[in-house]
C-alpha cells in the first residue's frame, strides 16, 4: 500500500538516468536503523499509558477528523544516509462508529490486500503466525514508465495497552527486486543489480477506541536510493510529495473496508 507511489516516482528517477543500478551503502543503512530506532523509543513510550496514547501535530485537528479529512504531518528526517533518502510521514483519521476490532479485521486480513488495496498488492500470504506475531510475504507491482514488481518480508507484531488502546509494529526485513516478474524466466535481481525502487519499509500503527469511533494514526518510514546530482531541482518536490499520497490511500481504503459492515451514525460525539 504504501510502497506504490515511491515506486512512481523512482520510475521516473530511473528513466531519467537510463535505469542504473543502485547500491545501498553500509553508513547509509546503519544511518536509518539508529533513525528507526527512535522512532520506535518514542512510540513505546506514548504506548505505556493512555494519556498521549496518540499525539496529532495539527492545531485543528479536531475540525478536521470531525469533517472526515485526514491530518497528514512529514517529519523532517535530519538524518545523514549517502546516496539514499528517507521518507517520513504520518496520518491520522477517524472512523466514525468503528472499534479496535472492525481494525483488526481489515489490517489482519493479509491475504485480502490485493482486494483491500488492489492498486498496490498482486498477492499477500501469512508465513508464519504465532499469536499476535506475523511474517508476511507480499508481491507488490506498478506498471508506469517502467514495470517493477517488488516481493516484500515483513514482520508484524501487535500490541495493547488495554480493550481500547492498541498499536501494531510493521518492519520489511527483505525486499527483492523481480525481473520477468510472471514468466519463465522470474528472478529476483542480485544485489548490486537492483534499482534503488525501495530497500526499507516500517510501518507504525496506533488506535484508540473513543465514544465516536476509532481514532487510528500511521506512521511511515521508508529507504529509498537518493537521486542524481543535477537532476534533484526536477524530480526531489516529486519523489517527496509521494508518500504523502500513498499514506493517504492507504489510510482511506483501510478506512472504507471497516466501514463496509459498519453503519456510520450521521450525529457523531465531537472528537476530544
Amino acid at each position: 500500500m504504501i510502497f506504490r507511489r515511491l515506486m512512481v516516482a523512482v520510475c521516473i528517477l530511473l528513466a531519467a538516468v537510463h535505469a542504473r543500478a543502485a547500491t545501498l551503502k553500509p553508513e547509509a543503512r546503519a544511518a536509518y536503523e539508529r533513525y528507526v530506532e527512535n522512532i520506535e523509543t518514542r512510540l513505546n513510550q506514548r504506548h505505556q499509558s493512555t494519556q498521549n496514547f496518540i499525539v496529532i501535530e495539527d492545531t485543528d485537528a479536531d475540525a478536521k477528523l470531525r469533517d472526515g479529512k485526514l491530518v497528514v504531518h512529514r517529519f523532517k528526517a535530519d538524518v545523514n544516509t549517502p546516496g539514499a533518502m528517507v521518507h517520513h510521514w504520518g496520518a491520522t483519521m477517524l472512523v466514525p462508529g468503528a472499534s479496535v476490532q472492525d481494525f483488526l479485521r481489515v489490517v489482519r486480513d493479509y491475504e485480502r490486500y490485493p482486494e483491500f488495496y488492489s492498486q498496490e498488492f498482486v498477492r499477500a500470504k501469512v508465513l508464519e503466525h504465532n499469536d499476535d506475531a506475523y511474517k508476511i510475504l507480499a508481491r507488490v507491482a506498478q506498471h508506469r514508465v517502467a514495470t517493477v514488481v517488488l516481493d516484500i518480508e515483513s514482520d508484524t507484531r501487535f500490541g495493547a495497552l488495554d480493550a481500547a488502546h492498541g498499536y501494531s509494529f510493521s518492519k520489511s526485513t527483505a525486499i527483492r527486486e523481480i525481473a520477468d516478474a510472471g514468466k519463465s524466466a522470474e528472478h529476483a535481481l542480485a544485489p548490486g543489480h537492483e534499482h534503488g525502487f525501495l530497500w526499507s519499509l516500517n510501518l507504525y500503527w496506533s488506535y484508540e477506541e473513543r465514544p465516536e469511533g476509532l481514532l487510528v494514526q500511521c506512521e511511515t518510514v521508508s529507504l529509498t536510493r537518493d537521486i542524481p546530482w543535477g537532476l534533484g531541482w526536477l524530480i526531489r518536490p516529486l519523489v517527496q510529495s509521494i508518500p504523502r499520497d500513498a499514506l493517504t490511500y492507504t489510510l482511506t481504503q483501510t478506512r472504507n473496508e471497516m466501514l463496509k459492515k459498519k453503519p456510520v451514525n450521521s450525529a457523531q460525539m465531537p472528537v476530544h
